[in-house]
């Protein structure tokens, strides 16, 4: 069944789409797989009401379960695939977008597993190597994915990403790297970008850059939650497993 989930306060209140946090039915114990199919190699096993969070779906192997017969295979955090069978989404067929893709999506945070997700950690790669970002050099720019605290830092698939707004060179570095994930959010999977005050939401994506209530999200406007000292980068689940077109074969 289908979760509420938590609204992000950016001037109004406004309550994403897309809560694919589920479980699967009570009774059953469920292999998760290498593939869509049972001919595929499990990885591990989903017990009856285990909460999982649903990245992306395929068509695979027809299966027949105790919600009906389907050839949708849902692709978990857990990083493997689960017949739709066996899981409770609240509406028939796939709910979660194509594995692969690039479709803006925005899910909400309601696990709290606090363990880094691999595609969060990549995505911070590739901000390493990248002069044009990493102008301070090393990882004096990596302030941490914070597994340990809630929200999307908690599910392991937010990053913050030390930069100085107070610096002419890196407002504008900010800027750049801001503007970069929101030009290629669909592809990185990733759902909300925080910086200089502003944040844009790939669940309003035509709103472009709002102001970001930082009292509301945050308790002070201090310049840490204006974010005027650190970019703060957040992924959907297919980002965060690395099953977007970006993260394609790696």
């Amino acid at each position: 069944m289908l979760l509420a989930s938590a609204a992000l306060t950016v001037g109004l209140g406004l309550t994403p789409a897309s809560a694919h946090t589920v479980s699967v039915l009570n009774g059953y114990t469920v292999n998760y797989r290498t593939g869509p199919g049972t001919g595929y190699a499990p990885k591990g096993t989903v017990t009856g009401g285990q909460r999982v969070a649903i990245a992306c779906t395929v068509r695979g192997q027809s299966v027949t379960g105790p919600y009906g017969t389907t050839d949708v295979w849902d692709y978990i955090h857990l990083e493997g695939y689960v017949s739709d069978a066996y899981v409770y989404t609240g509406q028939p067929g796939a709910v979660g977008p194509e594995c692969g893709g690039s479709v803006l999506h925005w899910d909400p945070s309601e696990l709290n597993l606090h363990v880094d997700q691999p595609g969060t950690r990549l995505l911070y790669n590739e901000l390493k190597a990248n002069p044009a970002y990493n102008v301070r050099g090393g990882d004096a720019h990596f302030a941490g994915i914070y597994a340990d605290k809630p929200g999307e830092h908690g599910e392991g698939r937010a990053l913050d990403f030390w930069m100085d707004a107070d610096k002419p060179s890196e407002y504008q570095v900010g800027w750049n790297l801001a503007n970069f994930m929101r030009a290629n959010a669909g592809s990185y999977g990733v759902q909300t970008v925080i910086w200089n005050d502003k944040v844009w939401l790939s669940s309003q994506p035509n709103l472009g850059w709002q102001d970001y209530d930082e009292i509301g999200n945050c308790g002070n406007s201090g310049k840490t939650c204006k974010h005027n000292d650190h970019v703060h980068i957040s992924q959907n689940w297919a980002g965060a497993v690395k099953k977007t077109s970006h993260w394609n074969g790696r």
